[in-house]
């Protein structure tokens, strides 16, 4: 079993959640976890994404953050690319 140590002491995942995917790009991770929810890092991909989807206690594109899915939606898998900054994610509706 890999341990993403790291991750899991930065970014705001629930204590009861499982990382089942990671994807990285130019300066940005991506994170799936069993709950369906994508969090991810990097000040330029923060800036990429509708501020209305993300989210962080800081309120801070410095710090890990979460992405929000239409409510129902649970991310299954993500891809993720240097160029743009284009993220993919797979997700299942209810």
């Amino acid at each position: 079993m890999v341990n993403f140590h790291e991750i899991t002491n930065i970014y705001p995942i629930e204590n009861d959640e499982k990382i089942v995917d990671v994807d990285g790009g130019r300066n940005f991770i991506i994170v799936v976890t069993d709950k369906g929810n994508i969090y991810a890092s990097g000040t330029s991909l923060y800036g990429y994404i509708n501020s209305s989807i993300v989210s962080n206690k800081q309120n801070d594109s410095s710090y890990p953050y979460k992405i929000a899915m239409e409510s129902d939606w649970k991310v299954t898998k993500c891809w993720a690319n240097d160029l743009y900054y284009n993220v993919w994610v797979l997700g299942e509706n209810g």
